[in-house]
């Protein structure tokens, strides 16, 4: 069982916002970069395939695990 603290009002006053949700009879997810990923049948398809796409962009950003280096914008006036 999850213990209070003494500030906390009760067990919702500090849960997560889902990343998944229904419409139409059909489930789908959100991404931290603003997309939406979906329809699914099932939540523990739209489960999988959430796994699946951060487990693809965690690897993607262990490849290039070197320092980003940005490229500085030039802008010309003609």
């Amino acid at each position: 069982m999850t213990e209070l603290r003494g500030t906390d009002s009760d067990l919702n006053s500090h849960s997560k916002p889902s990343r998944f949700f229904m419409d139409a009879g059909k489930w789908y997810f959100h991404t931290r970069e603003g997309g939406i990923e979906g329809p699914y049948d099932y939540l523990y398809e739209a489960e999988r395939d959430l796994e699946a796409y951060v487990n693809m962009f965690a690897s993607s950003v262990q490849a290039h695990s070197g320092p980003l280096e940005l490229q500085p914008l030039e802008m010309r006036w003609r």
